[in-house]
């Protein structure tokens, strides 16, 4: 390999930006909201590929939209894990559909 001035260049510019995200996600993890940083961590490998996308003129297939909806499922599902959420959920659920059985469409379409 030949290290020339602008691979040398291109090089620290990589483990700069790898070592300001690892410092920062530590940061974020120590003193930030996890939730979010989840969030985040589950949408970054989609953001990069679109980002990538435009920045090389390449279209984005089929399964590519398939993957970015598959973690948009995966990210939603991680969500409701959360128990709290989950009976929150669950609890409002219920509770309108027993006590109002005749709207059950309204009650799928207006839980938050």
């Amino acid at each position: 390999m030949i290290f020339s001035t602008p691979v040398v260049i291109k090089l620290f510019s990589a483990a700069l930006t790898l070592g300001f995200a690892y410092a920062a996600w530590n940061v974020g993890i120590l003193h930030g909201n996890v939730t979010i940083m989840a969030v985040g961590s589950y949408f970054t490998p989609v953001l990069s590929s679109a980002l990538a996308a435009v920045l090389l003129s390449a279209p984005l297939s089929f399964s590519f939209w398939q993957g970015a909806v598959m973690v948009c499922v995966g990210s939603l599902l991680c969500w409701l894990a959360d128990a709290s959420r989950l009976k929150s959920v669950v609890g409002r659920i219920i509770f309108r559909v027993l006590w109002l059985p005749d709207s059950l469409p309204a009650v799928l379409i207006s839980v938050k």
